[in-house]
């Protein structure tokens, strides 16, 4: 039932994310969808970013904190290092959307403890959209998909993970904030 209503939400979006070079209404929205749903934020933490301020960064993180049963997760901004909030580039907006999904993905089932499930799980799934792995590589494109794949394989993620992964790039890209965090706020408890 739930991710009837996701995936029903999802497809309300509009497809394409506009080009941003600052924190607007719907990243912002996003957020504070994520912290009322009790997703500890963080940018730039030393905890997960690198000490060196570089031009692009490809670090984010979500995952559930056994310790104090707490969701967290980070955006390491391109020129953000460890240090304050910079201004935000499109990659940084494109890793806050993508770390989402992967929330939207621990609270589908039901409860938040760090077990991600599929959004779109293929013919006779739960989802309203019989979309699958393979579609997704369409979407993508062949040349991304294998990139992200391949990046996956050799940090030894398996297919399940992989998965995860190419529906969460995919749905990054394709929806915008506002959208993503719409589906949150169906979705996902709010503590």
């Amino acid at each position: 039932m739930f991710k009837q209503v996701l995936v029903s939400v999802m497809t309300l979006g509009l497809l394409g994310t506009a080009p941003a070079m600052a924190l607007d209404a719907g990243h912002r929205q996003l957020i504070d969808t994520l912290e009322a749903s009790g997703v500890y934020f963080g940018i730039n933490p030393p905890q997960v970013c690198d000490v060196e301020k570089t031009d692009e960064s490809y670090h984010g993180v979500y995952f559930y904190s056994d310790t104090n049963q707490t969701p967290l997760l980070a955006v390491c901004q391109d020129f953000g290092g460890q240090g304050e909030e910079t201004v935000w580039t499109d990659n940084d907006l494109d890793t806050l959307r993508h770390e989402s999904i992967h929330f939207i993905q621990d609270c589908i089932g039901n409860t938040v403890d760090g077990e991600l499930d599929r959004i779109y799980d293929g013919p006779g799934g739960y989802s309203a959209i019989e979309f699958n792995t393979m579609d997704i590589v369409g979407a993508l494109g062949y040349e991304q998909a294998q990139s992200i794949i391949t990046r996956y394989e050799e940090n030894g993620a398996d297919e399940d993970v992989i998965a995860l992964e190419l529906e969460a790039f995919y749905l990054a890209a394709s929806q915008e904030a506002s959208t993503i965090a719409d589906v949150m706020s169906h979705t996902c408890p709010v503590k």
